[in-house]
């Protein structure tokens, strides 16, 4: 889609348009390039991906607490967590 506004821009302005196309093309490059791995460290780094970020450590402990099974929800009442009780 992203492409398609490139193209749709390049053909609209034609005297910046190509220029503009090439920078925004590049853009596009490297963020498909550097984002999933960007985003992954950013998940492991937080603790949200179950890997232990220590060098070395295959996998952190999962700490029950965390998890989404802990939720309980009272007829009538608002959604609550154990963990908001805390």
């Amino acid at each position: 889609m992203a492409l398609g506004l490139v193209r749709t821009a390049a053909r609209r302005f034609p005297q910046w348009g190509d220029e503009f196309g090439a920078l925004m093309v590049a853009t596009i490059v490297v963020n498909q390039l550097v984002g999933p791995p960007m985003f992954r460290a950013a998940i492991v780094a937080v603790g949200e991906s179950g890997v232990d970020p220590r060098p070395g450590s295959i996998r952190a402990e999962f700490d029950a607490s965390d998890s989404v099974a802990d939720a309980k929800v009272t007829p009538g009442a608002k959604i609550t967590s154990a963990a908001a009780e805390v």
